[in-house]
This record gives structure tokens, C-alpha cells and sequence, in this order.
């Protein structure tokens, strides 16, 4: 690899690993604001579409509950921007080929793996958590599935199989780098 193809990595990093710090700064302000001002800024949230909840029933307890449905989402996308900005941020070092850029691969791979898994389950809870004061006959469970589901778990688990033959080549070449 070339000075210049280093250097252009390493500029690509450290504009990356802004972008993630930012995404890492708003993400919470997003998902509080939403709760906050419920009855405002909920249609523009994606796990709430379809639930035929009323606001006129809807109490705290309703908003914080769904908060804290929600927060374990947000607290998984943060874990996985938390790994992918330190992966960017060694690439913005100048480490390219280490076990630690592997680790923080695997780290995002997990945090994509089970956001798809979790997005499902907490929809179901926001249903039933949004509806449950509904009159009889208007309560809702709703489970769903779609395409994107489908295509983060394959995703995180192709970046999985990325991170794992990364940490083994990296060990392969520090057995050959002590062979004398």
C-alpha cells in the first residue's frame, strides 16, 4: 500500500469517525425528543408505524415505557457507532491490518446482528404497550418483519465472517513476524 493510499484512508477516517461521533451525539437527542413530544414527532418514527395507538389515552407511564423500549434499540445502534468509530479511528492512526480493527468489526457485526433480532421484539412491545389502554376489541400485537430485517442479519453476519478470518490473518502474521 502507498504513502497516498494510507493518507487518503486516513483523512476518509477521521471525516468517518466525526460523522459516527455526531450520529452518537443526536441518536439520544432523537429518540428522548420523540418521547418528549410524543404527540408532535411520533408519526415520523418507524417503529411506532401501523400501531393504531390514541394519544388520548396514552399516560407517562405509556411514554416512559415506550422510552425505555425504545432506549434498548438506541443503546444497541450506539454500541455498534461506539465500535465503528474506533475502528475508524485506527484506520485515521495508520492501523489498517490489526486484532483491535477486527474486534471492532465484530463488535458492529454483533450491534447489526441484533438490532434486526431486537427491532421485531420491540415493535411488539410498543404495540402493546401504545394500545393496551385502547378500548376492548382495539388492542394490538403486532409483530413485524421485513425485508431489512432480513438483510441486516445477513450483513452482520458477512461482516462477522470478515472479522474472524481478519483476527486469524492478523495472528497468522504475528507468528511469521517472531519466526527468526
Amino acid at each position: 500500500m502507498s504513502d497516498e493510499d494510507i493518507f487518503r484512508i486516513q483523512r476518509v477516517s477521521k471525516r468517518m469517525k466525526s460523522l459516527c461521533t455526531i450520529v452518537m451525539v443526536i441518536l439520544p437527542i432523537f429518540f428522548t425528543s420523540i418521547w418528549i413530544n410524543f404527540e408532535n414527532l411520533a408519526t415520523g418514527f418507524s417503529l411506532l408505524d401501523g400501531i393504531p395507538y390514541q394519544l388520548t389515552n396514552l399516560t407517562w407511564v405509556h411514554l416512559v415505557s415506550g422510552f425505555a423500549v425504545s432506549l434498548v434499540l438506541a443503546g444497541v445502534i450506539l454500541y455498534g457507532m461506539y465500535r465503528l468509530r474506533r475502528l475508524f479511528e485506527l484506520y485515521s492512526e495508520g492501523h489498517v491490518f490489526t486484532a483491535e480493527n477486527a474486534s471492532c468489526i465484530r463488535g458492529f457485526a454483533l450491534s447489526v446482528t441484533l438490532y434486526a433480532i431486537l427491532s421485531p421484539v420491540a415493535g411488539m412491545l410498543l404495540s402493546i404497550i401504545l394500545t393496551i389502554s385502547n378500548p376492548p376489541g382495539e388492542r394490538v400485537v403486532m409483530v413485524t418483519l421485513d425485508q431489512m430485517e432480513f438483510t441486516l442479519i445477513f450483513l452482520g453476519t458477512v461482516l462477522l465472517v470478515i472479522s474472524w478470518v481478519m483476527k486469524e490473518s492478523t495472528r497468522l502474521a504475528d507468528e511469521n513476524a517472531q519466526i527468526i
